[in-house]
């Protein structure tokens, strides 16, 4: 939207309504198993591995770009927001200028892993070397659905083509030099790439970092698809998902590998829009940015 559009008093009171209503109905497994003092393993992890909030991601924002009829109120909150005139905008002298660098980072990242060559024979075995030839494994309260030696048959067996850095740094110590790529954080662009589930996963975590700069529509779609990635993740690992009402994805079988990368490519086309969509927010706030840093 244009930067002079206005959203009237009772329209983004309704957006706001609907956003929240929205989270927490993604969300009812992970608040039930939660009252229950349970794990829920596939929605926990977009709360601990991910560093922002339920309470957070509840908090509607508007974004760049579009003023708010006055008066401030709840949801709203008034540190972050000034009103001047009847209208409402975002405070700029919050503008978090000492991360330009970062963002300039992150904008580039966005940009560069479309134009990277898509892999789709990755299987998801990351997973797999994340518990490889180790008995301490991370889901305990799931167990695992195939034995240790039918994950070092695997992991063995055929190549690991991770890209992910985020990922292959949880690999355990003997499946790190089994995987054909070793990125680090100054060749992360290089191999990042459009069909890597944790990639597109990570539009989340991209989103989050420039809230709240970032609208909650869009912060929102980049957690719907974040939940999406991490449960065919789940799927597709040597874990018994059963118990939370998945379905296994069996990537030891030629049928469950070609499930996967039929979930790759749908994960991957919903993933370049809102790729795309970030991009164009982190470039407009590193503009912002500089243009305060020149005043």
């Amino acid at each position: 939207m244009p930067m002079n559009d206005i959203l009237k008093n009772n329209e983004w009171r309704q957006l706001a309504s609907l956003h929240e209503k929205k989270i927490i109905a993604l969300t009812k497994d992970w608040q039930l198993t939660r009252q229950q003092k349970k794990k829920h393993p596939v929605i926990d992890f977009l709360f601990t591995y991910y560093s922002f909030s339920f309470n957070r991601l509840k908090a509607w924002t508007p974004g760049l770009g579009l003023s708010l009829e006055g008066p401030i109120a709840p949801p709203l909150s008034e540190n972050r927001f000034a009103e001047e005139g009847g209208i409402i905008n975002l405070r700029s002298d919050l503008l978090p200028v000492h991360r330009l660098k970062a963002f300039e980072w992150t904008h580039s990242l966005l940009l560069k892993t479309p134009k990277n060559p898509p892999s789709f024979n990755c299987f998801g075995l990351h997973e797999w070397a994340m518990v490889y030839k180790d008995e301490n494994i991370r889901h305990q309260s799931l167990g695992l659905r195939v034995s240790q030696e039918v994950i070092a048959q695997q992991v063995e067996e055929k190549v690991l083509n991770c890209t992910h850095l985020d990922a292959i740094r949880f690999y355990t110590k003997e499946a790190l030099p089994l995987n054909r790529f070793h990125p680090s954080r100054d060749t992360q662009e290089d191999h990042e790439q459009s069909a890597c589930l944790h990639a597109n996963m990570d539009l989340y975590k991209w989103a989050f970092k420039i809230y709240p700069w970032i609208g909650s529509e869009l912060l929102l779609d980049c957690f719907e698809l974040a939940m999406d990635c991490r449960r065919i993740d789940m799927m597709a690992s040597p874990y018994d998902v059963a118990s939370l009402g998945y379905e296994a994805i069996k990537i030891e079988t030629p049928e469950g590998r070609e499930i996967y990368v039929q979930e790759q490519r749908r994960l991957k086309e919903k993933a370049e829009k809102l790729r795309l969509q970030l991009s164009e927010v982190y470039e407009k706030l590193i503009v912002l940015i500089k243009e305060l840093r020149n005043t």
